[in-house]
């Protein structure tokens, strides 16, 4: 049953998954848990979720220029491949 204040097997209401992610953004997770009073696993679930409903609403673009360097990371052979939009 579709219901107006929660998603489709949404654990929490919208309302309350908006509350949980402003304290996960200004607290570590272990603080937003205590405050909160729900387990690591369902903070995890609630941070997963708002990305994915972030991804959704983002529109896609193309990107007209990039940018690639190269950097060594540490002494010897240990190198990293930056990719940056211009």
């Amino acid at each position: 049953m579709k219901l107006p204040w929660a998603e489709p097997h949404a654990r929490f209401t919208m309302m309350f998954e908006r509350f949980a992610i402003d304290v996960l953004r200004e607290a570590n997770v272990s603080g937003a848990m205590r405050i909160l009073g729900i387990s690591w696993d369902e903070a995890w679930h609630l941070m997963e979720r708002a990305v994915a409903r972030g991804q959704r609403a983002k529109k896609a673009s193309v990107v007209t220029h990039i940018g690639v360097e190269e950097k060594a990371v540490a002494k010897g052979q240990t190198y990293m491949t930056l990719v940056c939009d211009i």
